[in-house]
């Protein structure tokens, strides 16, 4: 209701995909909703890792070096659904696979009270908080897959 009365008092709507233009065509939003995406240097992310400096952050988080590591990059908020990959880590068991969450957010404690109560600790789940932006593409290139 309430996006429905803020996307009145407008003219338009910019949103950053077309999954939210539906969202808000679902919630009866009948402004215009133009996509913009966001912009990403994405030269950041192309360049090769430096093992030296992936060995020392996985050292740094204590992950072990057979472990597959899921890695989340993003804000930490009820929105994320960050509590599905939560669930599925759970439901993998004692498999050597750490799902790293960089980033911070509202939901933080919520999310790592969550984790505690399925059962889950370090490495199974690790909370890396805020990283400097400049950092971000090394924290990507720690995972073996991005979710």
């Amino acid at each position: 209701m309430f996006s429905r009365w803020a996307a009145a008092q407008t003219d338009c709507v910019i949103v950053p995909t077309g999954k939210v233009r539906l969202l808000l065509h679902d919630y009866g939003v009948e402004q215009p909703v133009f996509v913009v995406p966001s912009g990403i240097d994405l030269s950041r992310f192309s360049r090769e890792p430096d093992p030296w400096r992936m060995a020392v952050l996985r050292a740094s988080l204590n992950i072990p070096q057979e472990n597959l590591v899921l890695v989340s990059v993003g804000r930490l908020a009820e929105e994320k659904n960050v509590d599905e990959l939560l669930r599925l880590r759970a439901e993998m068991g004692n498999v050597p696979v750490t799902l790293l969450l960089v980033g911070d957010g509202p939901d933080r404690i919520r999310l790592e009270g969550a984790t505690a109560g399925l059962g889950l600790e370090a490495p199974d789940v690790v909370f890396a908080g805020m990283v400097p932006a400049e950092q971000v593409a090394d924290w990507y290139q720690l995972g073996d897959l991005f979710v």
